[in-house]
C-alpha cells in the first residue's frame, strides 16, 4: 500500500488516465474528485465522492483501491492499494515526468527531421 498526503486542492494520478483531487476537508470526512481521461483527450468525465471514516474505501478499478487513513486538519492521508505495474505519483512528479517525456519527444522529432533534411538535399547541391 503506497501512502500519499495532500492538502486541500492537490492531486495525484493513478496510471496516466486517472487524477483524483482533493477538494474539502471537514472535520471527520473528505470530498475528491475523480476524473478520468479518454485516449488523447483532456481529463474528462469527472465524479465526487465523500469519505466520511476512516478506513472508508473506494474501488477505483478492478485491481485499484483508494482509502481514506487519516485526516489532520489541512491534510489527509490516502492509502492506494494498486498493481506494482501502476504508477500513482503526486501532481508534481506527474508534470515533471511528462514535461521531460515531451522535451525528449520533441528533440527526437527534431533530430530526425534535421537528418531527413540534410540527406534528402544532398543530391541537389552542386559542386565548382
Amino acid at each position: 500500500m503506497l501512502i500519499l498526503i495532500r492538502r486541500c486542492g492537490q492531486k495525484f494520478f493513478i496510471g496516466n488516465n486517472i487524477k483524483i483531487t482533493l477538494l474539502r476537508i471537514y472535520s471527520r470526512k473528505v470530498k475528491i474528485e475523480i476524473s478520468r481521461k479518454i485516449i488523447f483527450s483532456k481529463f474528462r468525465y469527472v465524479n465526487e465522492y465523500f469519505l466520511d471514516e476512516y478506513g472508508t474505501s473506494l474501488a477505483i478499478k478492478k485491481s485499484i483501491v483508494m482509502r481514506l487513513n487519516h485526516i489532520n486538519y489541512a491534510q489527509v492521508s490516502f492509502g492506494i492499494d494498486a498493481p506494482q505495474k501502476i504508477n500513482v505519483h503526486r501532481e508534481e512528479i506527474y508534470y515533471k515526468i511528462h514535461k521531460k517525456k515531451e522535451t525528449a519527444y520533441f528533440a527526437f522529432n527534431l533530430i530526425n527531421f534535421i537528418k531527413h533534411f540534410f540527406y534528402s538535399n544532398k543530391k541537389f547541391h552542386v559542386n565548382g
